[in-house]
């Protein structure tokens, strides 16, 4: 069962989902909730080198921690876009290139506790403004599982023949819930509780 704003609103104030900070109703879809690009992105050092992960050798957070540059949305930087004037200013955020990726968080916190009244799954989507983007949020892996506690990672890649500007605090994706029936036998992931997007 999916459940609707009123639900999450009751699932939150129970304590059954903690969302930090609290989503105000804004924030709130029909059956979702709003995520938040959070502050820092982990790009490829250097795109045109050709890249190898063999997960025989080492782990995708090695490899990302090996191979990714982390970048602070919040600052200023130069970026190789002029104004309509013809002059380049320094901005905030990080035009993403046709084909690239790059790995981020929500800025939101989740804990879906395995224990209480309720327990909750999540599932994270696009956005329709972000898909005619032809931005995708996620590769694969949408579920958000029970025990969960931390921000989520965000896999984003631009599909689109143009560069598209990632802003921090821009809303970028929305996270569902499920409920799910019958108790939990709690597994750690090796995710749970990452401190990077890199996954470690």
């Amino acid at each position: 069962m999916t459940l609707s704003n009123t639900r999450i609103e009751d699932a939150i104030a129970r304590g059954s989902l903690i969302v930090t900070p609290t989503p105000t109703r804004k924030h709130m879809g029909v059956t979702s909730i709003d995520v938040r690009l959070g502050d820092t992105l982990y790009v490829v050092n250097d795109p045109t080198k050709p890249l190898f992960f063999d997960p025989r050798k080492e782990s995708i957070q090695a490899f990302w921690e090996r191979i990714g540059h982390p970048v602070d949305l919040r600052l200023k930087r130069a970026q190789p876009f002029a104004d309509a004037d013809g002059k380049i200013r320094r901005r905030t955020g990080y035009w993403l290139a046709p084909g690239e990726v790059c790995l981020a968080f929500t800025h939101e916190h989740f804990q879906l506790p395995t224990i209480g009244v309720q327990v909750l799954q999540g599932t994270i989507w696009n956005r329709s403004r972000t898909a005619r983007a032809f931005v995708r949020t996620h590769i694969d892996a949408p579920e958000i599982k029970p025990g969960t506690n931390n921000q989520i990672t965000l896999e984003i890649k631009n599909d689109g023949p143009f560069y598209v500007r990632l802003n921090y605090l821009e809303v970028i994706a929305q996270v569902g819930f499920q409920e799910v029936k019958g108790e939990v036998r709690f597994t750690k992931s090796t995710f749970h509780g990452q401190k990077k997007p890199s996954g470690v």
